[in-house]
């Protein structure tokens, strides 16, 4: 995903004489400094998760990975994508693995009503994000609690780039996805909607509320004046 594409959004496309240059095209950043290339291949790494996670299933859902024809490419092509995005909402790239996990685990489990769906990335998507809402809804309370356990804590410096996606995790849940869908996977609002089981208006009302709340936060950010 690119910052400075949504910086430019928000900023009615225009900043003056100050370029805005890619950062980080197609990538997210998180709390930990990991970067996610949500376009990456799922070697390496990836691959051992699948096995591993696989190998992981109870013997009856084992057995029924033979009778799951397409699952393994289903996982291939979506797997990536929705770790990226569970990584974002999280704010956390370990975290946002063991929920795009488990929700490839919940398609496995069902891939006979899955696999029959228009578009079965779009359920594991919707998915993986109210799942890892709900994570960031509940680890946002506990920092909150120990936060106040512990006052006057120095935080850690985080660089620009994880800044912006902490500003976009502060969004309210519809306009967090909404922003995340849009410009992080570049989907269609019409594509959006249907991920999100709402009217393409509703996307767009989404949309322009996340970059308005978006926009002061961006202009700090990246120093740029307003009116520029």
């Amino acid at each position: 995903m690119d910052s400075g594409k949504v910086l430019a959004a928000c900023l009615g496309q225009s900043c003056g004489r100050r370029t805005l240059r890619h950062v980080g095209r197609r990538r997210s950043v998180c709390s930990d400094g990991a970067s996610i290339s949500i376009w990456s291949k799922p070697v390496g790494p990836l691959q051992r998760v699948h096995h591993v996670q696989m190998g992981e299933l109870d013997d009856a859902t084992r057995s029924r990975r033979d009778a799951a024809p397409g699952f393994d490419e289903f996982f291939t092509d979506e797997f990536p994508k929705v770790v990226a995005i569970a990584s974002v909402l999280t704010g956390a790239s370990e975290v946002g693995r063991d929920v795009a996990q488990d929700s490839m685990v919940k398609a496995f489990r069902d891939w006979s009503k899955v696999s029959e769906l228009d578009r079965p990335g779009a359920w594991v998507r919707r998915v993986t994000i109210n799942a890892a809402v709900s994570w960031h809804r509940r680890n946002s309370r506990e920092r909150a609690a120990r936060s106040r356990l512990r006052p006057g804590v120095a935080q850690p410096v985080q660089p620009p780039e994880y800044s912006f996606w902490e500003a976009v995790r502060g969004l309210p849940s519809r306009q967090r996805a909404a922003v995340v869908l849009h410009h992080l996977e570049d989907l269609s609002v019409a594509e959006v909607a249907e991920i999100l089981g709402v009217a393409e208006g509703t996307v767009k009302a989404s949309l322009a509320k996340g970059r308005a709340r978006l926009e002061p936060q961006l202009r700090h950010l990246w120093n740029v004046e307003e009116g520029s």
